[in-house]
């Protein structure tokens, strides 16, 4: 009996050991800039426009290449990152909105930030908002904690900088914004260190009237636009610097992109007089090798920079070529961070968690994506290679060209048919499920 006691004490430790301690959430940080274009960081192939910590953010984590904002303009670019749905699912496809507008992201939407916050995050949203700047629309109703920034473009008066609900200036100087609001993120960041946090930093600038600090003024090769990118580039690098100093890097999500295209080349323009209304640089920005600008549904308007980051998770150095939308970060980020999707709403968005990890789910890459123009008309479609402007019936295969110079649409009258067919129950599609725009005076549905 003795025996047997000793033999089953010296079991047990083994029996109920501990399971291991379950893994702390992930932070997020999603940072988004305002007209940049998919050629203006040296990561993208730019040789005027110096980012090294972008170039270095690309080396540790993956760089897609087919990324694409679901607009060319603001307002509904950032609706569909935030809802994870196509901006005229939620109403928000038409142009962008302006100060004191009736209408906006409506409230019974689920933002990224709201699935977050249920998970115990806590959220911010730090720079220009442009989802409605009436009191029921801003980042507080959509599961913000905190919110510092501009409701809307900062080329749009009255430029109002805010703090929750106080104003903190009236008239904002746009050569403050980039650097102010990163000390916010950064300050955000260190008082909620114990985590989980949610920073949702969307830039202001390179938008129009371009802005830059004196530190940063005359600085590039490529003008003042130059000067812009290259101040948010440092920036982004006390950013990281933030989180490498508190030990977060290891289990941040980092999202980097832009809202839409740039702006065109165009010499001799004059900016806005908030800007001292000097000659616009030759130089306003760079789609690469695509066809169109900001506005356009070429891929120029459309295609943008995008680059994410989580060690141990996103294999360093990588480079994502499905094509993927902002609509998809909705449902990768909750995935890897343990969020829940609503059920009882069309989420347009894939999860993206398979390419990130190096290994892409097949049917990633024959996603149809569908191409809306800045004032809310369907106008293409693209599956695989293949991309249909649906007015003029032009084809194109972007592997072949991105460039979008040669119809092939002749050559290819299946292609073509199967493309209007997608067209065809994506209209139908968005007819039967597309959900209420928010407006004052009328209820949430």
């Amino acid at each position: 009996m003795l025996l047997a006691a000793s033999i089953l004490l010296a079991a047990t430790p083994a029996a109920v050991e501990a399971p291991p301690a379950p893994a702390p959430p992930l932070n997020v940080v999603l940072v988004m800039t305002d007209d940049q274009g998919w050629g203006d960081a040296s990561c993208y192939g730019a040789e005027k426009i110096r980012t090294p910590r972008l170039d270095a953010l690309a080396k540790q984590g993956m760089r897609f290449t087919d990324w694409h904002s679901p607009s060319p303009v603001c307002t509904p670019s950032r609706a569909g990152l935030l809802t994870g749905s196509l901006p005229v699912r939620v109403g928000l496809a038409k142009s962008v909105l302006f100060p004191k507008s009736q209408t906006g992201l409506n409230p019974s939407e689920v933002t990224l930030a709201e699935i977050l916050k249920a998970r115990g995050y806590a959220t911010a949203c730090i720079g220009k908002w442009h989802l409605g700047d009436n009191p029921a629309f801003m980042p507080p109703r959509h599961g913000f904690d905190y919110w510092m920034g501009i409701p809307y473009s900062h080329d749009m008066t009255p430029r109002v900088l805010q703090q929750n609900a106080q104003v903190l200036e009236p008239k904002a100087d746009p050569t403050t914004l980039t650097h102010r609001y990163t000390d916010a993120a950064i300050a955000f960041i260190e008082q909620h260190r114990s985590g989980p946090f949610f920073v949702y930093l969307p830039h202001s600038l390179p938008h129009l009237p371009v802005a830059v600090s004196a530190a940063f003024r005359d600085k590039s090769p490529a003008g003042l636009y130059g000067d812009a990118v290259e101040e948010i580039d440092y920036e982004m690098g006390r950013l990281l610097d933030t989180l490498d100093r508190l030990e977060l890097s290891g289990r941040t999500v980092v999202m980097f992109t832009s809202d839409n295209g740039p702006w065109k080349k165009r010499e001799g323009t004059k900016q806005s007089k908030d800007n001292g209304g000097e000659p616009a640089p030759g130089f306003l920005g760079s789609a690469g090798p695509f066809r169109g600008s900001k506005g356009m549904v070429w891929d120029g308007g459309h295609r943008v920079p995008c680059i994410w980051r989580l060690p141990g998770t996103i294999p360093a150095g990588t480079v994502g070529d499905i094509p993927a939308m902002h609509i998809d970060a909705l449902p990768t980020i909750a995935a890897l961070c343990g969020g829940v999707l609503p059920t009882d709403r069309v989420i347009d968005g894939s999860d993206l968690g398979s390419a990130l990890r190096g290994s892409p789910d097949p049917s990633l890459a024959e996603r149809p994506l569908y191409h809306y123009t800045h004032d809310g008309i369907f106008a293409a479609v693209r599956k695989g290679p293949w991309k249909l402007h649906l007015d003029s019936g032009a084809l194109y295969n972007l592997a072949k060209e991105p460039g979008e110079e040669t119809d092939a649409a002749s050559a290819n009258p299946g292609v073509v048919s199967a493309l209007r067919q997608l067209a065809d129950a994506h209209a139908a599609d968005i007819a039967a499920h597309s959900r209420p725009v928010g407006r004052i005076g009328k209820p949430a549905k």
